[in-house]
């Protein structure tokens, strides 16, 4: 029987208990491709137990898995094993939301006005359409660098990884995935700017354009951020 197995794709990452049926199974044993290690936990005649350990190395996409039999004569029958890699990131729906700030210190610049987003990412693989990838203890951090326009004149970030060395951003820092994958934006993408203030009320303007390289993992994902005075935008949402 052929079934289509999922796992995240890094070094030490462990699928554990996958099931593979069929016929004949009684001491069968399983070989796999490069940095896909299995582990044969037990058999029964219908039914092989394995755990699969899928190292940094290990091919992106289908990989095929080799059973071989026991019986007499001895068999052979494959399995496909797909192995997923963090590619995008999405907000998962109902999580986000933005508070505006009457009045913030604007750093050392005075008093502004801003904005502030928070939500979850849903990390996702390199499918098309991408699918989540549902594994918790992926560790996160990262780095957010202005590109242009800077019309809000902003000079610094508050990142998610905040006790590394400033502008270092090479944690980990204590922030992993969920067990859907899935982790808080922190403290949120916020904004304090003199330019949203004019006559002691807060006013439009932007954007100030940013690149946030998040990284899961020893994987790096680009996201695409513009910072207003009243909201932000994550790769055009």
């Amino acid at each position: 029987m052929i079934y289509l197995i999922s796992a995240y794709l890094a070094g030490g990452a462990t699928v554990s208990s996958v099931t593979i049926g069929g016929t004949g199974l009684s001491g069968a044993t399983v070989t796999a491709p490069t940095g896909i290690t299995p582990t044969v936990k037990s058999t029964t005649s219908t039914s092989l137990v394995v755990d699969l350990a899928v190292a940094a190395n290990a091919t992106a996409g289908n990989n095929t898995l080799t059973v071989h039999s026991s019986g007499s004569p001895p068999q052979t029958a494959t399995t496909t094993f797909f192995v997923q890699v963090p590619t995008s990131l999405s907000i998962v729906t109902g999580t986000s939301s933005t508070t505006g700030e009457a009045r913030c210190d604007a750093a050392s610049f005075g008093t502004g006005c801003g904005v502030s987003r928070t939500f979850t990412y849903q990390v996702n693989d390199q499918e098309n359409p991408p699918q989540p990838i549902q594994v918790g203890g992926l560790q996160v951090w990262d780095a957010i660098s202005t590109t242009s326009p800077n019309n809000l004149g902003i000079s610094g970030y508050v990142t998610t990884c905040t006790n590394t060395p400033a502008g270092t951003n090479n944690g980990p820092c204590n922030v992993a995935t969920n067990a859907l994958g899935q982790f808080a934006e922190q403290p949120g993408l916020s904004v304090c700017s003199t330019v949203c203030r004019g006559n002691n009320i807060c006013i439009a303007g932007g954007p100030t354009n940013a690149n946030q390289t998040v990284l899961v993992g020893s994987f790096s994902i680009v996201q695409s951020l513009s910072y207003f005075c009243d909201h932000i935008i994550v790769n055009g949402q």
